[in-house]
């Protein structure tokens, strides 16, 4: 099996997993995100099949309609793919599959944790912030989407911190890669604020008296 078949199969997973429990990208295939995550991963110089892989799957699990016949399916997949650290593989695997048991809060400091997962923990969230500032249309579901990523923001910029080397290495986070995250998250912020400073105004406008203002 050649390395570029094993990555498409890592992506169609990725894709069907989404497709069939009915969850898209703002209204995309959902491979519009997955294709998203591993460009960013690519041009951070990250090629490692193992890497790719995950940034295809990095949602598979937590979007399936059945998480657990999910990872048991992707489990057997990876035990036949020749070259794969099987168990550090599904490791990151289950530690980039949100539960409902563990909080946002938790949920990032077991991403972080874990070397393979941290770093497309970072292209994850570098993809979905640079999709929320380009969008044409800043709508009340991006900014609550920014809203959430802002408030994430300190733990999160530590984490990264703790996993930053100075280029692109295995299971590290580049500089480059890291410098990114941060510059989007600070265009993203200042779009929340507009937003919100805008519906602040807008309600004073329209019930003045109750705004708190």
């Amino acid at each position: 099996m050649h390395l570029y078949q094993i990555i498409e199969q890592a992506r169609n997973a990725g894709s069907v997993a989404a497709e069939e429990a009915g969850v898209t990208y703002g209204g995309l295939p959902y491979s519009v995100h997955l294709d998203a995550v591993v460009r960013v991963l690519r041009t951070h110089d990250y090629h490692a099949m193992d890497v790719i892989c995950l940034g295809y799957l990095h949602d598979a699990v937590e979007d399936a309609l059945v998480p657990a016949e999910t990872f048991s399916a992707l489990s057997a997949w990876v035990a036949r793919v020749p070259g794969f650290a099987e168990d550090q593989f599904l490791m990151a695997l289950q530690a980039l599959s949100h539960r409902e048991t563990r909080s946002r809060s938790e949920y990032l400091t077991a991403c972080y944790k874990n070397p393979l997962a941290s770093l497309v923990k970072t292209a994850d969230r570098v993809a979905n912030v640079e999709s929320c500032c380009t969008a044409t249309d800043f709508t009340p579901k991006l900014a609550r989407i920014g809203l959430k990523y802002t408030k994430e923001w300190e733990q999160l910029h530590a984490l990264v911190e703790l996993n930053v080397t100075g280029v692109a290495s295995h299971g590290l986070i580049s500089r480059g890669l890291a410098d990114r995250l941060v510059k989007a998250q600070a265009v993203l912020g200042a779009m929340v604020a507009t937003f919100y400073a805008a519906e602040a105004r807008t309600q004073a406008t329209k019930y003045p008296q109750d705004c708190p203002f």
